[in-house]
């Protein structure tokens, strides 16, 4: 099944920030996600952008777009 397909939504955790950058590209390019289709989320962002980040993640339409 493609990858924009897939209705499963991981959430991977970690205690490093570096490994978070590192997890994103390696996922993305394994799993050929798209940028739009992985994010970060830490506690040294500002409350809105984790916000965002959650707030995305809770959007079922962000995860099922089209290529």
């Amino acid at each position: 099944m493609a990858a924009e397909r897939r209705r499963d939504r991981p959430a991977i955790f970690t205690e490093r920030i570096k490994i978070l950058g590192w997890l994103k590209s390696h996922l993305q390019a394994h799993l050929k996600l798209r940028d739009d289709q992985t994010d970060i989320l830490h506690g040294n962002m500002t409350d809105i952008d984790q916000q965002r980040v959650v707030d995305d993640f809770g959007n079922a339409k962000r995860a099922l777009r089209a290529s």
